[in-house]
């Protein structure tokens, strides 16, 4: 869960750092089409791209490359996300099993395990599942090594366009 989070937390940062003209640790800033004054004007310009979400969604890989795409020329570095969407996807559903005690997450953890394993093991609990080798990791990985591998290849992605 706390892996989720700071990979939460770094698009944030990360989105807002170029927002407001940082450059990357190499390569070239992305073009913005807006340059806001302040960290608050370009909250308030973040805001008003969201439509009727009363927040800024940093864990549906759609909503952020559409973000990006309406501040930087070509989405920035931030459309790469859409190709591993399905893992952050599968993150968000371990995470909200997790911090959520609802049926609904829980229903949706055990399908993505029955995905992945077809199976869903007695008794399996997110911690379990994270702890599991991942069948179709090469080289053999659990589940957890494959998340917090493909977070930091996109970090990366995303520090070094």
């Amino acid at each position: 869960m706390r892996a989720f989070v700071a990979w939460e937390r770094f698009l944030e940062e990360a989105f807002l750092s170029y927002v407001m003209g940082q450059r990357p640790i190499s390569g070239r800033s992305p073009h913005r089409y807006y340059q806001p004054p302040n960290l608050p004007s370009a909250w308030k310009f973040l805001g008003m791209l969201t439509g009727r979400r009363p927040y800024l969604d940093w864990t549906e890989a759609a909503h952020i490359v559409e973000r990006a795409r309406a501040v930087f020329r070509g989405g920035g570095c931030f459309p790469k996300l859409q190709a591993q969407n399905l893992v952050l996807q599968d993150m968000k559903k371990v995470r909200n099993a997790i911090s959520h005690d609802s049926d609904d997450a829980r229903a949706r953890f055990e399908e993505l395990v029955r995905r992945e394993l077809t199976t869903l093991p007695p008794r399996c609990t997110p911690g379990s599942f994270l702890g599991t080798r991942n069948p179709t990791a090469r080289p053999p990985a659990s589940f957890l090594d494959t998340y917090l591998g493909v977070i930091s290849a996109l970090a990366n992605d995303i520090v070094r366009p």
